[in-house]
């Protein structure tokens, strides 16, 4: 009875942190104003509502990425309404999620409770403040996480049964973001090989062999992967997904090259202070893990060698997965396993100290105070950013999509010329160029053309640019929103926007980046 009440007091304790970081996720999101990205998150969101419309990503419209992240935003809007709110709830949920996978994984790696919820405090502060944003990424660090929380597991208790969960949740990442699932899951298979090296080592007679040990990871992977990616193959043709994935790949690589850790310059002087190098320089854990590896191999610790094989591994692959724009934005997408390494590295400092001073409860007091500093840091921090955008975003006005803030009058204006635009429409059609994609959600509009987010003749073609003009002549499209976006006016779809619309103006008499079709067209 006593080891059992002691049990549920350590269950309740976990629940109680679990609880506190989705919490203070929420807040955040609460306490935060709540615009609509132009570009990304308009595009993110956009996909989302075709899906949700019935239309078939590649078919319909064109992807560069896989296409599971709009299905999963699609379950809150279905369930919740689609509308800023619930999008603003759901990612926080998200957040909270990765936060608590971040505390549950240190947990899992003898990191105490006090290092493992700062862990999770990290991610909210230092990485979710860099992209508030609704955003596939953020699905793709849940599950980034979801395999490394799998994997944490004490080696005695994988077996392959675990191994093909890990697998299972590495497919799910592939189908979510290909682009990092993939190396993510060669680096699962890469810890396979050597943990089945280290067991060897060990006793000389794995229980699994590695052939079946891949088979069984490899094959949860591929398996999982097809299932959710072939009906889209299927759907569309092999011509339309080779041209998605391979002509648009290569001109987002051209221009979007980035040195590592480089701050783009659309972040605000505050966002950009989220670069408090724990994110730039976390690779740095990695050369500190070997060095700590190799002392725990010299002594013969296997149970340390496994784990910081496991931290060193993961998170190598998993600052490769964003090797194909190493941005600070794309960094804090993948931070979250190096937070747990970050708690994992405190905690053997303060193990050390403690043993140091011979004294558990000094231990425990450095561990607590180190959870003070962060929640502290954390707090100030985020007060501030939330402060800074407030500032930022000052202008609100209801749209279609709820009531959401903007950072000029001007962005106001917009969507209200939009929308009174539209009532005597018989449909609900524009088409925003080259980006833009929000206005398609603000406005509750549909694209007439399969692309929302247009850049020529980078990503897109000459081909590309025919069809949307044979598709705004056909259907006579009635209005057109141009944000300019660095588009050169011999621009071929600028050049039909200004011979057959006119500039629209506001109330007062302020020239809007809004195109209506003219009269004799």
């Amino acid at each position: 009875m006593q080891e059992r009440r002691s049990r549920f007091a350590r269950l309740s304790v976990e629940l109680a942190f679990c609880s506190a970081l989705v919490l203070a996720a929420v807040v955040f999101s609460m306490l935060s104003p709540h615009p609509l990205g132009h570009a990304d998150e308009g595009y993110f969101l956009q996909h989302t509502k075709r899906v949700l419309a019935g239309q078939a990503v590649y078919r319909d419209f064109h992807e560069q990425y896989s296409p599971l992240g709009y299905y999963l935003m699609a379950v809150p809007w279905l369930l919740f309404g689609v509308n800023i709110k619930t999008t603003v709830f759901a990612m926080a949920a998200v957040h909270g999620g990765i936060a608590v996978l971040i505390y549950a994984t240190a947990r899992r790696l003898s990191v105490g409770p006090w290092l493992s919820v700062s862990g999770g405090l990290l991610h909210l502060a230092l990485a979710r403040p860099v992209w508030p944003m609704a955003s596939g990424h953020w699905f793709g660090a849940f599950f980034l996480m979801l395999v490394f929380y799998v994997l944490a597991r004490s080696p005695r208790a994988r077996s392959p049964v675990n191994q093909a969960i890990a697998g299972v949740c590495a497919g799910v990442y592939i189908a979510v973001q290909y682009q990092k699932g993939i190396p993510i899951a060669v680096g699962l298979l890469a810890l396979v090989c050597i943990e089945w090296w280290l067991e060897r080592g060990r006793s000389g007679t794995p229980e699994v062999t590695l052939p079946r040990a891949l088979l069984i990871t490899g094959g949860s992977v591929a398996a999982v992967a097809l299932i959710l990616l072939l009906p889209h193959v299927v759907t569309a043709g092999l011509p339309q997904l080779i041209d998605q994935f391979f002509s648009q790949i290569g001109g987002y690589r051209e221009i979007n090259r980035a040195s590592w850790g480089y701050v783009p310059p659309y972040l605000s002087d505050l966002e950009q202070s989220t670069s408090i190098p724990a994110l730039e320089f976390m690779p740095l854990l990695i050369l500190l893990g070997l060095v700590r590896s190799l002392l725990a191999w010299r002594r013969g610790d296997l149970p340390e060698l496994r784990k910081l094989t496991l931290l060193c591994v993961y998170c190598s692959f998993t600052a490769a997965a964003t090797l194909y724009r190493p941005d600070f934005v794309h960094l804090a997408y993948v931070a979250a396993p190096f937070f747990v390494f970050m708690a994992e590295t405190a905690q053997w400092l303060v193990d050390r100290l403690g043993r140091a001073l011979a004294s558990p409860r000094a231990t425990q007091g450095v561990a607590f105070a180190v959870f003070v500093a962060v929640l502290v840091a954390a707090a100030v921090h985020l007060s501030a950013f939330i402060e800074h955008r407030k500032e930022r975003f000052r202008y609100s006005a209801m749209t279609a999509f709820g009531e959401v803030d903007f950072w000029s009058a001007k962005e106001a204006a917009l969507i209200r010329a939009v929308l009174d635009g539209m009532k005597d429409l018989p449909t609900r059609e524009i088409f925003c160029y080259p980006g833009c994609a929000s206005m398609y959600v603000l406005a509750d509009a549909e694209n007439p053309t399969p692309y929302d987010l247009v850049f020529y003749p980078s990503i897109h073609s000459k081909k590309h640019v025919d069809e949307i003009l044979r598709i705004l002549e056909k259907r006579r499209v009635r209005y057109v929103v141009h944000l300019g976006m660095g588009v050169s006016r011999s621009d071929p779809v600028i050049r039909y926007v200004k011979r057959h619309y006119v500039r629209v103006k506001g109330k007062r008499g302020a020239k809007l980046p809004l195109y209506r079709r003219k009269a004799a067209d």
